[in-house]
């Protein structure tokens, strides 16, 4: 991420992270007590949210009953953090190849596992019954189809909610230093 890359498209390495990785962490805060939550996710990236989103965006699903519901409605800002060196996602399920091969995609992930990233952005909760909530759902759905992240987003008292990413900061363990991102293309102070 250098400074004379068009730094308001989101990088390559967050893109890989969102990708590889199953869960986040959710911050959210009102009247100054943080909450943070762990939550599965869709990534949906830029052009594929289309007709209802041109940006990348983080799709979540939350009751509206939660706190972090309760938190986002009072306050819309949000940090993230998301990273790739837990909880991967598998491209096969494990009944259907051998355990060696199993064991060697773990120790591969091992080997490329090695960036966090924590994004800032606005959460938007989508209009309960629109033709936006419903799309978007079915995006997060297939992504989490698994019985135990699936029973977190069919729910119709699960709101669905939008993010949209700000900026970042971007720690990988092959590099010193933090890289920063900003969706607006201005230097992030932090």
């Amino acid at each position: 991420m250098s400074e004379n890359e068009n730094a308001t498209v989101l990088p390559e390495n967050i893109k890989r992270c969102f990708q590889s990785s199953k869960y986040l962490h959710l911050a959210t805060c009102y009247k100054d007590q943080p909450h943070v939550a762990l939550m599965n996710f869709t990534y949906v990236p830029s052009g594929e949210g289309k007709p209802f989103e041109n940006d990348d965006v983080i799709i979540l699903t939350m009751d509206e009953n939660s706190k972090k519901y309760s938190n986002i409605m009072n306050n819309p800002q949000v940090s993230v953090l998301v990273h790739d060196w837990s909880a991967h996602r598998r491209p096969f399920e494990q009944q259907d190849v051998s355990s060696l091969c199993a064991l060697l995609y773990d120790l591969n992930q091992q080997e490329i596992s090695h960036t966090s990233v924590t994004l800032n952005g606005l959460a938007v909760i989508l209009p309960e019954g629109s033709k936006e909530e419903e799309f978007f759902r079915e995006k997060h759905l297939q992504s989490n189809s698994e019985s135990n992240t699936k029973q977190y987003v069919v729910p119709r008292n699960y709101r669905v909610v939008k993010i949209h990413l700000k900026s970042a900061r971007v720690c990988d363990q092959r590099v010193k230093g933090v890289e920063k991102w900003s969706a607006n293309g201005t230097v992030t102070p932090y």
